[in-house]
C-alpha cells in the first residue's frame, strides 16, 4: 500500500512539474544560480523557478527549518523537489524602488578666458667671435644690438685646454648659461682610461664653477673630419658610444651634477647624408637616454646652390629625437650670398615655434670670410633686423 502511495505522489508532482514548463515560456535558460546552492535554474517564469541540481540526489544545501530561497533578490518558497529538480515558488515580488535622481547642479556663468601671453620656450644663444675684440666682448656687443641678454654662450676648447675659465665666469656673472664645446681626441685613447686624470680635472673645475653649464663633447661625430668621428675610428660608431659613456662616468663618480650632456650629431652624416640604412647615421652614434640630456643638432645653409631652409637642415634629426629628449639647434648659420638671409632668419623664426621639441637656438656669429663664409648676424642691416626680430620674440625670451 505504500508503495502505491509513494507512486502516485510522485506521478503527482511530475504531472505539476511538466504541466508548468510546458505551459510557461522559457526566460532564462543555463542561468547562474547562488554558489552555494550548486545548483542552476533551467526554466523561470514570472512565479516559477525550477532549478536542476548540479549533482546526483539533494545536493541544494539548505538548512533543514528553512522552506524558502532567495534568487536574484526575491524570496521563493520551495514547493517541491525530487531527485534533481527543485521547484521554487515567489512568495512576493517586491518592485525595486527606483533610485532618487540627483539634484541638478546649477550651471556657472562663464568668466570670459583672456587671451594667453605666449610663454617663453626656447632658449636663445650664440658664439660670438669678431675681428680685434674677445669673446666676452663680441658677446656684449651683440647683446646691445640685440637690445637684450642671451641665454647661451658656446665656447670651444681642444682637447687639452683647461677650462672653465674668465669666459665661463662672466657669463654666470651676466646670467648667460655657458656651454662648453669640448672637442676630442681618437676614441681608444679615452676608452682605455689613459686620459682620465684629465677627464677628472675637468669635471672637477665645472663642479668648482657651481652654476649650470652645457657639456658637448665629441660634435659632429658623424662627419668624417674629425679624429673622434666613426671615419676615424675603423668605421665603428660604437667607439664613439664607449668614449661618450665613458666620460660621462668618470663625471659622475666624481659626483658633478651640474652638466647637461648635449649630443650632437651633424644634421647630415658623411658618408650616409640622411639615409637611415647608413652605418654612419647619426642613430648609430646615440649613447643611450640615461647618458644624454640634450640632442643638439650642427648645420648650415652654406648659400649657392646648396641654399636651405632651416627646417630643411634640421628636420631628419629632429623627427629621430623630438618627443625623447629637449632640441637644441647648437650651431647653425647662413650667408648672404645665393639667397635672401633675412627671409631665412624669418623663415627659422617660423619653423622652431612650429615645432615645440626645439628648447634652445644657437647662431654660429662670426667671420670666416677667409674661407668665403661670413655667418655674422649683421652680415647687412635687413639681416640684423630679421635676427632682432626673433630675438624680441616673447617665444625666446626663455
Amino acid at each position: 500500500m505504500a508503495r502505491k502511495l509513494r507512486i502516485v505522489v510522485g506521478l503527482v508532482f511530475l504531472a505539476i512539474f511538466l504541466t508548468s514548463v510546458l505551459a510557461a515560456p522559457l526566460a532564462v535558460a543555463k542561468s547562474s544560480f547562488p554558489e552555494r546552492l550548486r545548483c542552476r535554474i533551467v526554466k523561470q517564469t514570472p512565479r516559477y523557478v525550477f532549478v536542476k541540481h548540479l549533482r546526483p540526489r539533494l545536493r541544494l544545501k539548505l538548512h533543514k527549518a528553512r522552506h524558502y530561497a532567495k534568487v536574484r533578490g526575491h524570496r521563493y518558497e520551495i514547493v517541491n523537489r525530487s531527485r534533481d529538480f527543485v521547484m521554487l515558488k515567489a512568495q512576493a515580488l517586491k518592485p525595486k524602488k527606483p533610485p532618487t535622481p540627483p539634484k541638478p547642479t546649477p550651471t556657472p556663468t562663464p568668466t570670459p578666458t583672456p587671451t594667453p601671453t605666449p610663454t617663453p620656450h626656447v632658449m636663445l644663444g650664440t658664439f660670438s667671435s669678431y675681428r680685434g675684440l674677445t669673446g666676452t666682448q663680441s658677446t656684449q656687443l651683440l647683446e646691445s644690438q640685440l637690445g637684450r641678454r642671451l641665454r647661451i654662450s658656446n665656447h670651444y676648447y681642444d682637447w687639452a685646454d683647461p677650462f672653465p675659465g674668465p669666459a665661463e665666469q662672466d657669463d654666470v656673472a651676466s646670467g648667460r648659461m655657458p656651454m662648453i664645446t669640448w672637442w676630442g681626441i681618437n676614441d681608444a685613447m679615452i676608452i682605455d682610461g689613459s686620459q682620465d686624470a684629465l677627464i677628472r680635472a675637468r669635471a672637477a673645475a665645472i663642479a668648482a664653477l657651481g652654476k649650470p653649464v652645457f657639456l658637448r663633447w665629441g660634435a659632429e661625430m658623424n662627419g668624417d673630419w674629425y679624429p673622434w668621428s666613426g671615419p676615424q675610428n675603423g668605421n665603428d660608431p660604437s667607439q664613439f658610444v664607449y668614449a661618450w659613456r665613458h666620460i660621462h662616468d668618470v663625471f659622475a663618480a666624481m659626483g658633478v651634477t651640474n652638466v647637461s650632456w648635449v649630443w650632437a650629431p651633424n644634421a647630415d652624416s658623411h658618408p650616409g647624408g640622411v639615409d637611415r640604412t647608413s652605418w654612419n647615421n647619426w642613430t648609430s652614434y646615440y649613447p643611450g637616454d640615461p647618458y644624454v640630456d640634450w640632442v643638439g643638432i650642427d648645420g648650415y645653409n652654406w648659400g649657392g646652390s646648396q641654399w636651405d631652409s632651416l627646417g630643411a637642415i634640421f628636420g631628419p634629426v629632429y623627427n629621430s629625437y623630438v618627443g625623447r629628449k629637449p632640441i637644441m639647434i647648437a650651431e647653425t648659420g647662413s650667408v648672404e650670398t645665393g639667397g635672401n638671409k633675412n627671409a631665412w632668419i624669418a623663415d627659422a623664426e617660423g619653423w622652431i615655434k612650429s615645432h615645440g621639441g626645439v628648447r634652445a637656438f644657437v647662431y654660429f656669429d662670426t667671420d670666416q670670410s677667409s674661407s668665403g663664409l661670413d655667418w655674422r648676424i649683421d652680415t647687412s642691416p635687413s639681416s640684423l633686423s630679421a635676427f632682432k626680430a626673433l630675438a624680441t620674440d616673447p617665444y625666446f625670451g626663455s
